[in-house]
């Protein structure tokens, strides 16, 4: 069981292993099944026929400060990364939740673990000053901003 099959590569290596202990019956699961994979799971939640990005509610925090951060080639105003977003990744945000984020980075670049000082207001930049990062969990708010149906379907 694993929450995506994308390139496969993790399940062909994860197969292959359990194989080797000679198992009855080997059987694979997966929430979001993307065609494109090179491995077909027995089982899926949700098929997906076009490739994108599909953000978790355990890896939230860290995605998307990863993808405000690739849009910071320049100082930008908390609007202009929301736009960038939408512009860029196709990722609707609302303010309120962009200035969480830009919050989040914000402490995390004062205490010296992130790429950026981010302002959460529309009118101060935002801007990438180098530092390597280091992004954790998003605590007690399980919330994903990837919205679907989770049908059972096999293939």
């Amino acid at each position: 069981m694993d929450d995506v099959a994308d390139t496969g590569e993790t399940y062909h290596v994860i197969v292959e292993h359990i194989k080797e202990r000679f198992p009855a019956e080997v059987r694979t699961a997966v929430l979001q099944y993307k065609t494109c994979s090179s491995f077909i799971p027995d089982y899926w939640g949700e098929k997906h026929d076009a490739w994108k990005w599909i953000i978790y509610p355990w890896a939230l925090y860290e995605d998307m400060t990863g993808f405000i951060r690739r849009i910071l080639i320049r100082p930008m105003t908390a609007e202009e990364v929301r736009k960038r977003l939408k512009s860029g990744f196709d990722i609707k945000i609302t303010r309120k939740n962009l200035n969480e984020f830009l919050n989040y980075m914000r402490v995390e670049e004062s205490s010296g673990n992130s790429k950026m000082a981010a302002s959460p207001t529309g009118k101060e930049k935002v801007m990438n000053n180098g530092k390597q990062g280091i992004c954790s969990g998003f605590g007690n708010r399980p919330r994903s901003f990837f919205q679907g149906k989770h049908e059972e379907t096999s293939r």
